[in-house]
């Protein structure tokens, strides 16, 4: 798993998600987009999805505690996509111990809520 998020001097955040086979190292996901957060502190993170999702999770941040938790406000699909087709998206981030946790949740037409991956990742640069 590797997560760049970077500024580009916008009042955004670049935001990019890959997951990578454990065994042959083949990309296998990634998400692409932006990280907004308002001056009253509401975050949005707007994602395409290499398998045909578009999402908009939304949520309020406390810095004080180190955690953002979002939820999908909107999910966008491809009329091709395959089944099960995404209905809902929880993510939390959390600093712990000087690195970055990230939990995300997924909710589709035959599953409920359900943790779909867990990763920690430490700051290489």
């Amino acid at each position: 798993e590797k997560l760049v998020i970077r500024c580009t001097g916008q009042p955004m955040l670049d935001f990019i998600s890959t997951t990578f086979h454990p065994v042959t190292n083949k990309m296998m996901h990634r998400e692409i987009g932006f990280l907004r957060i308002n001056p009253a502190k509401r975050v949005a993170l707007v994602l395409s999805h290499n398998f045909g999702l578009a999402t908009v999770e939304e949520g309020d941040s406390s810095l004080d505690a180190q955690v953002l938790q979002l939820e999908s406000t909107s999910i966008g699909r491809i009329s091709f996509g395959k089944s099960p087709q995404v209905t809902k998206l929880c993510r939390k981030f959390q600093l712990v111990d000087g690195k970055l946790k990230q939990e995300v949740f997924m909710e589709t037409e035959k599953t409920a809520l359900t943790k779909h991956l867990e990763s920690t990742y430490k700051r290489v640069a």
